[in-house]
């Protein structure tokens, strides 16, 4: 039987947009400026109502118009031009629709607005509300009856919130989060209302009051978690030429929604919002920005940079076959393709189209810290965000693992992070004493681990730690139990020295116990390499090609013999390699940063030469584009650690039997290698050890390397 009830009911004030563009400078009192950019529709609450129309949505709408030329013109472009169900909505006698005029100037805007209080509340104009799959509300101090009448019938409330003037920050606002399935605030209105100095620890805290958590960063793109699948997603912000960002965040919750109800991943979810919003900055701000299906369609059909391919592949699937006749933007002058000034940027904070200037520059000025990317986080080997979001656990309330009850024990790890058959064999073993619960996390595994922290609730008892994370860990070893205490010591001397203190904090405590390192070999296929000419058995490639230049020089010659074949993927594994062949990487034995030293530089160097000799392919890794190529042969070479034979396995299962393994050139180099940890919120932490020393016993490990090509730490005796 078809649904026939709404996908999103609306609610709350319209308006008419005059928004000027182009303006060299503010005018002050008794000036006149002339400007060459100007753009009208309808905003507001329209904002919402045609972003979700665009995507296809049947979108409900209950608000007032005026019976004047301003109400006449938003009534019929929303019904009439884009087909919002206007069947709730009211026309009031003698009241004029509010007109906004706004002034674009540089980065920002100013607002000058006309208008009264409606003569229906929402709450007249709502009644009974009908029934329908999800609501799109602006969460206010006063609770609106609706709102909870729409809860009741079933209807998945998404809401967002607005700046406080009072900045009183009222966590009583935060009570009506009980009626909802998503809350989306941007960044400086979730720290503000929990109390918080990060978005993460703001989005741990909101996790304990929704299912749906989601927090917008502007330049940074947008972090959530959803209860619901046990997702995490972070995905960074696009960059784009900002003419207006009125409403992009109504087109950041529409999308966010369309993409919900289409059951897509969270991730894909946040990218797909992150994307929609971008777009429509680029365009007069308002309704008539929002980019629907078309937009999403041609802006996919004209990427060509390899990483925004491979991040927004997923639209192909997703994106309707029909996308739909071209939208209709606002009406401007001058057209698209003149010379209007704007500015590059990344996305701004995406504010609520009615916020003030002077509240936009407090959030500014709230959030206005420069951040590094998460991979200049990594790489510098920083604690940065981290640090501020576990720190912020010092002082707070005793944290509750998953589905803690004592004998309860919950292990987190991503896929190839443990051998599957140890961890079958682990949860079998200490059945009788512990239920272990081994759960893989997906997607950005380090985040979602901080993330449950800094909201103190759902922290695993035991948890793996990448070893390349570790410089965020350790400044925050009191948030673990120093293993060293429950009688690790009495293991030290089975393993590698230096791997074994990469998980000891400055202070003495140890954060974790390794499980693996990663020594790096030369991955090549057999046959490839002997139709080129090339040495092809493992001696002889170690030998023969044991320098970088003899190495490249092979890479040429194996263009040459085989056109289209790259000996290289990408020039971040030269880089990186190069890097890890040296004792000093990118931070120092005294938390200092020297990346800027010589032997990166070298590094970089040597990446750039694989460009310039044209033996590095411009596949991204992971794709399905180089997946193939490595398939047919076209990549039949790569530079990675012990635990690559895993991906190799399950990326390219057709290419078993053709690879053969190699020294690297130069000297030996380590990727990786990770650790395991137990969290302070373990309750039985001498049980939890037992566990790990067990997982990571010799005969363990050599199961690890079997499973995963986890390499042990060092190899396990074995007779």
């Amino acid at each position: 039987m078809d649904d026939d009830r709404a996908d999103v009911l609306l609610t709350g004030l319209l308006f008419y947009d005059l928004v000027l563009t182009g303006l060299r400078q503010p005018p002050t009192p008794g000036e006149e400026i002339w400007t060459g950019g100007m753009g009208c529709g309808p905003g507001g609450i329209a904002n919402l109502a045609v972003a979700a129309s665009r995507f296809g949505l049947r979108t409900s709408l209950a608000t007032v118009f005026g019976d004047d030329f301003y109400g006449v013109y938003c009534r019929e472009v929303l019904a009439g031009q884009e087909g919002v169900d206007l069947s709730l909505s009211r026309t009031a006698d003698g009241w004029h629709t509010p007109v906004t005029v706004s002034l674009a100037h540089g980065n920002d805007r100013a607002l000058v607005t006309h208008g009264q209080e409606p003569p229906y509340s929402q709450d007249v104009l709502m009644g009974d509300p009908p029934e329908a799959r999800t609501a799109l509300v602006h969460l206010e101090a006063e609770p609106r009856a609706w709102l909870a009448k729409a809860s009741a019938n079933g209807t998945q409330i998404y809401a967002d919130v607005g700046w406080d003037p009072t900045e009183q920050w009222s966590r009583d606002l935060l009570d009506q989060l009980a009626l909802c399935h998503a809350f989306l605030p941007n960044e400086a209105e979730a720290m503000a209302y929990t109390r918080t100095d990060s978005a993460v620890a703001a989005l741990g805290t909101l996790t304990e009051l929704v299912p749906v958590a989601v927090i917008t960063r502007g330049g940074d793109g947008a972090i959530a978690v959803d209860q619901t699948t046990g997702e995490y997603a972070e995905v960074p912000a696009l960059n784009v030429d900002v003419l207006d960002a009125t409403g992009a965040g109504d087109v950041f919750g529409a999308s966010f929604v369309a993409a919900s109800l289409g059951g897509w991943p969270l991730e894909e979810r946040l990218r797909f919002a992150v994307l929609a919003a971008g777009l429509s900055v680029q365009h007069h701000g308002g309704a008539l920005a929002a980019p629907g299906w078309y937009g999403v369609d041609r802006w996919l059909h004209t990427v060509r940079d390899p990483e925004l391919r491979r991040a927004y592949g997923f639209l192909v699937d997703r994106i309707p076959a029909d996308p739909g006749p071209p939208v209709m933007y606002a009406p401007v002058t001058p057209p698209h393709g003149s010379s209007t000034p704007r500015s590059p940027l990344k996305v701004p904070h995406f504010s609520p189209s009615y916020a003030r200037p002077e509240q936009i520059e407090q959030i500014r000025k709230a959030v206005g810290a420069v951040r590094l990317s998460r991979r200049g986080l990594l790489r510098a080997g920083l604690a940065g965000t981290a640090a501020t979001a576990l720190g912020g656990l010092a002082s707070g309330c005793a944290a509750v693992p998953t589905g803690s009850t004592g004998r309860n024990m919950v292990l987190w790890y991503w896929d190839g992070g443990l051998g599957d058959t140890v961890v079958k064999n682990a949860k079998a073993r200490y059945d009788r004493t512990v239920d272990l619960q081994a759960i893989k996390i997906g997607g950005y595994y380090r985040s979602k681990l901080i993330t449950t922290m800094a909201g103190r609730a759902h922290i695993p008892d035991i948890a793996g730690l990448k070893g390349e994370d570790m410089a965020s860990y350790l400044p925050n070893a009191d948030q673990f139990v120093d293993l060293r205490t429950l009688g690790a010591d009495k293991y030290r001397s089975q393993y590698l020295d230096w791997k074994w203190r990469q998980g000891i904090a400055d202070d003495g405590t140890m954060v974790g116990f390794p499980i693996d390192c990663g020594p790096v070999a030369h991955y090549y296929q057999y046959a490839v390499f002997r139709k080129a000419g090339l040495p092809y058995e493992p001696a002889d490639v170690s030998r023969e090609l044991d320098t970088w230049d003899k190495f490249f020089a092979a890479g040429e010659q194996l263009r040459k013999r085989i056109p289209g074949t790259y000996l290289v993927t990408d020039v971040n594994s030269i880089f990186e390699n190069v890097v890890n062949q040296g004792s000093e990487r990118y931070v120092d034995k005294d938390r200092h940063f020297i990346g800027d030293q010589e032997h990166v530089r070298q590094a970089w160097a040597l990446a750039v030469e694989t460009k310039r000799r044209g033996i590095v392919s411009d596949l991204v890794s992971g794709t399905p584009d180089q997946l193939s190529a490595v398939q047919d042969g076209k990549l039949p070479s790569q530079l990675n650690a012990s635990w690559a034979t895993s991906d190799i396995k399950t990326g390219v299962p057709k290419t078993k039997g053709r690879w053969r393994v190699a020294q690297m050139p130069v000297r030996p180099a380590n990727i990786g290698g990770s650790f395991l940890s137990i969290t302070k919120a373990c309750r039985e932490p001498e049980q939890a050890f037992a566990v790990i020393s067990w997982i990571l016993n010799a005969a363990n490990q050599a199961q690890g390397f079997v499973d995963a090509g986890l390499f042990p730490p060092p190899p396990p005796r074995t007779t």
